[in-house]
């Protein structure tokens, strides 16, 4: 699987994704109108593109064998605003992906401590946990969706220092001096 930003010649591949994925596993669930007419609006190949052009929002695509399967996206200060994963293709692991890399990216290029998500429908809300997120506040009963926040991810590389000549030759002679010891200890047994 390869995750990286989308180009502005592939959102259109990420705006099909995301409204045949919500339309097969969201739609039905969420009954306020206003909220679906939300959705297609915010997610409309216009709105996209102005929203990348103005730097205010990064789109992550995730493909598979070259098809694109999963499109995640986050504003500038952090909020995650959409997780889309092919229908075919739930369940493996490629949701969970895509939020590490935004994670990672919110810690590094934005300089953000936090994420955020609003979970919608609410019971969407499970998988968010499962990834480590956590509620930010108790929300009404009803509410369509629930407000969420995880800590982002800080990667840490210790870069490899090659060894001295001098430690290699120590460690190895080490090893060879336990050896003998061993073998001359294992011939003093048997005689």
């Amino acid at each position: 699987m390869d995750i990286r930003l989308l180009s502005e010649q592939e959102l259109p591949f990420a705006v099909d994704l995301s409204r045949y994925t919500f339309e097969y596993c969201l739609q039905r669930s969420i009954m306020q109108q206003d909220l679906i007419t939300g959705f297609y609006q915010y997610v409309s190949l216009e709105n996209l593109y102005q929203l990348m052009q103005s730097r205010r929002i990064c789109i992550w695509g995730a493909w598979l064998n070259g098809q694109l399967v999963g499109v995640s996206a986050m504003q500038a200060e952090g909020h995650i605003t959409m997780l889309y994963i092919a229908p075919f293709c739930q369940r493996r692991g490629i949701g969970k992906a895509l939020l590490r890399e935004m994670r990672r990216f919110a810690a590094d290029a934005l300089s953000c401590q936090v994420v955020t998500v609003n979970a919608m429908p609410a019971w969407t809300a499970n998988y968010f946990r499962r990834q480590g997120f956590l509620m930010i506040q108790m929300q009404p009963i009803g509410a369509p969706y629930v407000s969420l926040l995880a800590p982002v991810i800080k990667e840490v590389s210790y870069p490899i220092k090659p060894m001295k000549p001098g430690i290699v030759a120590a460690v190895i002679g080490g090893f060879v001096f336990l050896i003998l010891l061993i073998a001359f200890g294992f011939m003093l047994i048997c005689y």
